[in-house]
């Protein structure tokens, strides 16, 4: 099971950060770091079987692919700007974080502009 490697990895960084936080701070946020890039890297396989499979559901459905690629980017936005977040949160600097958070809600929302243009032109359209 995928999530008890994850979990392991989780639990030993983070025992090994708390040890080394008392004696030497910087390598205890490279090994929270590196924890969090290898989680990360555990679950790539899966998130590209997600991408394919949605590829895949949209294709059948005669549903336009740019759909699906807009959704991904609004997630992986989403994902990456909380990553960098709880980092700087983690490091004490959770002023930065904040900016971290409200820099990504403005990408999603520049993002989805082309979408909500084409939802304003379809209930035009209707009206």
């Amino acid at each position: 099971m995928e999530i008890l490697k994850i979990v392991s990895v989780a639990v030993a960084g983070t025992v090994l950060a708390c040890v080394l936080k008392k004696e030497s701070p910087p390598f205890a946020m490279a090994v929270s770091i590196a924890t969090g890039v290898i989680i990360f890297l555990q679950i790539l396989s899966c998130f590209s079987q997600i991408i394919s499979t949605l590829y895949e559901i949209t294709g059948e459905g005669g549903i336009d692919g740019g759909y699906v690629s807009l959704i991904l980017k609004i997630t992986g936005i989403a994902y990456i700007s909380q990553l960098g977040c709880e980092i700087c949160k983690d490091a004490g600097e959770s002023a930065i974080g904040t900016k971290i958070e409200i820099a990504g809600k403005i990408l999603i929302a520049y993002v989805c502009l082309p979408l909500i243009t084409a939802i304003f032109g379809t209930v035009m359209d209707i009206l």
